[in-house]
């Protein structure tokens, strides 16, 4: 029956699907680093119709299940890995954290990292401005609409923990230099930027 729904279609059910309370109850105990007063109700599995990581996946699948469990594994591992680095950097994450998710997506990592850390004090880039819409929206963080050219990128302030991934693997080298950015700005030995290839 699946074979024969479009790519719209698709979305729609594993947006259902996602949204399902089976679905929450199985993703919510691999939600770690999640706040103390955080419960499952905070979880948001909403996903964007526009949200390029799944639709590639139920394009390439054209079933709901495999893209889902793909989509939201790759996002609780990106979630662990920066949690990860963060914590070796900040053993005690300050009030005062300032967190950028550079290249943020529709969020695939803002669902999970608006758990631990509070909104307020995460700021999404992005130079999709439905995608900057949608994370501000959804997930209740700061906004900011990137640069086609990451050196044109300027957002006026400095941020403790800098999270890019999988944009290198987009952008043709001679861009690279651009993503200094922040990086450069950030000489305190209690920041951090990491910036993933691929």
């Amino acid at each position: 029956m699946l074979d024969t729904l479009t790519e719209e279609q698709l979305q729609a059910a594993a947006n259902a699907a996602a949204q399902g309370a089976h679905f929450r109850q199985a993703l919510w105990p691999h939600c770690n680093y999640v706040g103390r007063d955080v419960g499952p109700e905070r979880m948001k599995t909403r996903i964007h119709p526009g949200d390029q990581m799944l639709l590639h996946s139920l394009k390439h699948f054209h079933e709901i299940n495999k893209p889902l469990s793909q989509y939201f594994n790759v996002a609780l591992q990106q979630h662990h890995a920066a949690q990860q680095i963060l914590r070796h950097f900040f053993p005690a994450p300050p009030e005062t954290l300032k967190v950028l998710d550079f290249a943020c997506g529709y969020g695939r990592l803002l669902r999970f990292l608006s758990l631990s850390i509070p909104p307020e004090n995460i700021w999404a880039a992005e130079i999709q401005e439905e995608a900057v819409n949608f994370v501000v929206n959804e997930y209740g963080v700061n906004g900011l609409l990137s640069e086609t050219d990451p050196a044109g990128f300027n957002p006026e302030q400095r941020f403790d923990f800098i999270w890019v991934a999988s944009l290198f693997s987009h952008l043709p080298e001679p861009l690279f230099p651009g993503l200094g950015w922040q990086a450069a700005q950030s000489p305190e030995p209690q920041r951090c930027a990491v910036l993933q290839r691929a």
